[in-house]
């Protein structure tokens, strides 16, 4: 009987020590699924933010372009004036 009983018990204590690894392995489970969906929440925010700033970033390169155009044209027709009055 004595051998039967500490059969049983061993057989507890490993179950008891298998639930409380279950029981852990669980709670890891848990806790990288909330740090899963924060990060998930965290990435859409940084997408739309990076989309903001692409969209931005074409916007300012296309001023920065026309600002060139019309300064090219200024300087264009600075040189005709002077070309004219030299002519003058």
């Amino acid at each position: 009987m004595c051998g039967r009983l500490r059969s049983q018990q061993e057989l507890e204590g490993v179950s008891t020590r298998l639930q409380q690894s279950l029981d852990v392995v669980s709670n890891e489970r848990q806790q990288l699924e909330q740090l899963r969906q924060s990060l998930s929440h965290q990435l859409d925010e940084l997408s739309s933010e990076n989309r903001r700033l692409q969209t931005a970033n074409s916007d300012l390169q296309r001023q920065r372009d026309h600002l060139e155009d019309e300064k090219d044209d200024l300087f264009k027709e600075q040189e005709r004036q002077n070309k004219e009055r030299e002519r003058r």
